[in-house]
């Protein structure tokens, strides 16, 4: 759900596609996302991607059709959450798997802190990114989430909290397998990235505080393995 240009369809392909036969479906909002996921896939000539534009709010297919859903950063777009869990209920076969990702709404005071500290540091990437795109593009182009001209064109609507989600889930059906943190607690930022011993151990450690059942106490997204 929320696919974008395929990127993380086309990496779990070249992971599973040799050991697993798979099929892959990816929908988006946005045509000119799944434009250039089609014109990848007929360039490579994939028998097995399959991309279309559709609201995760009213998915166009049936019942039971999918082995495993991910939803990945998009949820949060979206004013009405309950309607897509609801729809990936209905399109997940029993004991499907649902994978979920979205920004934590209690992610704890350090995580605010180093998010305060990092949002600081992305004007100059949004400066630059002004510099290289002419001024009738801006409106349309994939910018940050954060800008709100993603998807359906809102921003950050739907962050909940761990025990909000666990709610809602539980409300639609799921099962909830686990409950982890992921993008750990210092996350880098372009100040930190120029320096790359400093990026090294941020990576390391970030990595490495994601193995922690309670991460997400720091993280700054929550990641849910469901199942109906």
């Amino acid at each position: 759900l929320g696919c974008g240009d395929g990127w993380l369809i086309y990496r779990l392909k070249a992971e599973f596609s040799k050991r697993y036969k798979l099929k892959f479906y990816g929908i988006d909002l946005s045509q000119l996302d799944i434009e250039f996921a089609n014109h990848r896939q007929r360039y490579f000539n994939h028998k097995d991607c399959y991309f279309q534009t559709m609201d995760a709010q009213y998915l166009g297919f049936g019942n039971e059709e999918f082995d495993i859903v991910i939803s990945s950063e998009l949820i949060e777009h979206i004013p009405e959450a309950h309607k897509v869990i609801r729809e990936v209920y209905r399109v997940l076969k029993k004991d499907g798997l649902f994978v979920l990702t979205t920004p934590h709404k209690g992610s704890g005071l350090l995580a605010r802190v180093l998010r305060l500290i990092k949002g600081r540091s992305n004007t100059d990437s949004e400066n630059s990114i002004q510099d290289i795109v002419e001024e009738n593009e801006i409106s349309k182009i994939r910018l940050s989430s954060e800008k709100g001209t993603t998807g359906a064109g809102c921003n950050h609507v739907s962050v909940k909290s761990k025990k909000e989600w666990i709610e809602i889930l539980k409300m639609n059906g799921f099962k909830i397998i686990s409950t982890k943190g992921t993008s750990g607690l210092l996350f880098g930022s372009p100040r930190l990235d120029n320096y790359r011993i400093l990026f090294a151990l941020t990576v390391i450690f970030d990595t490495l505080s994601e193995k922690f059942p309670f991460s997400y106490l720091w993280s700054e997204t929550l990641f849910f393995e469901l199942r109906k």
